[in-house]
């Protein structure tokens, strides 16, 4: 499970604090969110994309440019996109 994006990296064995499972989940949430501007890629490997758009139901817009297609623009469920973490695409 470790490094796991459906678990956060969140160890729910070990709580040596007060708070619930459920303040967990919220700060996860928090610090992963997606706004404008930001740049991600797909879980799998994709090229770099830009948010241009989010969606309270859980959907994230994306714009990338594709040499064959031109400017691209489509929407991905937010659990299938991690930030860019800066190394090279």
């Amino acid at each position: 499970m470790d490094g796991s994006p459906w678990y956060m990296g969140i160890d729910l064995g070990a709580q040596e604090d007060s708070r619930k499972p459920s303040d967990y989940f919220a700060e996860a949430i928090t610090e992963d969110a997606f706004d404008v501007g930001d740049i991600v890629t797909l879980l799998t490997g994709s090229p770099l994309m830009t948010v241009i758009g989010v969606c309270d139901c859980g959907s994230v817009e994306i714009a990338f440019y594709d040499d064959h297609r031109g400017l691209v623009i489509e929407s991905f469920p937010e659990e299938t996109l991690v930030h860019w973490d800066g190394e090279d695409a």
